[in-house]
């Protein structure tokens, strides 16, 4: 199976848990893998972690960096550079990036997964004074033929918003 991964900026000096997430299930699935394609932003540093693994391609999208617009700017810039890969199932690695997998699911009719962590994240991470962004953002997610939640406040927002097949899968730990 053939993976393209709509990843964003990961940048493995400042991690969050959204990434530290989508990093630590990369690692344990590529390896079962025919070939998993990572768009990424700015930062490469992510190869580091797969140097040794020839299956793992990290592709660095260029696009305008606007202040609390980069997912947008991101998403457009994202779509043209899938198009040039073969795959077989799109992962979305956030739900803020979401649209930009239905475009390309519309475009090549793969089936659309996404990870959803926090669907209110416009009003509530961003501060958005609108919940009209978290409306526009998780639009996408009707769309989506999977959704992992990491919570059940996710999975409960994502049904909200129009998600049809949700699955919680919380985040792990390591002991």
């Amino acid at each position: 199976m053939k993976i393209l991964a709509i990843a964003a900026d990961i940048d493995l000096q400042r991690i969050g848990g959204a990434e530290a997430h989508f990093v630590e299930v990369l690692k344990r699935i590529a390896p079962k893998l025919e070939k998993v394609t990572v768009l990424v932003g700015e930062s490469t540093n992510l190869k580091n972690v797969f140097i040794n693994q020839s299956n793992v391609e990290i592709v660095k999208i260029k696009y305008p960096k606007i202040q609390k617009l980069n997912w947008l700017t991101y998403s457009l810039f994202s779509v043209p550079c899938a198009l040039k890969y073969k795959f077989d199932i799109i992962w979305v690695k956030q739900e803020y990036l979401v649209n930009a997998g239905v475009i390309i699911k519309l475009l090549t009719g793969k089936p659309l997964y996404v990870t959803c962590q926090n669907p209110n994240v416009a009003s509530e991470e961003w501060n958005f004074p609108f919940k009209i962004f978290d409306r526009f953002l998780m639009f996408g997610l009707r769309f989506a033929d999977s959704v992992a939640a990491v919570s059940s406040y996710s999975a409960n927002l994502a049904r909200k918003y129009g998600a049809k097949r949700v699955v919680i899968i919380p985040n792990g730990v390591t002991i």
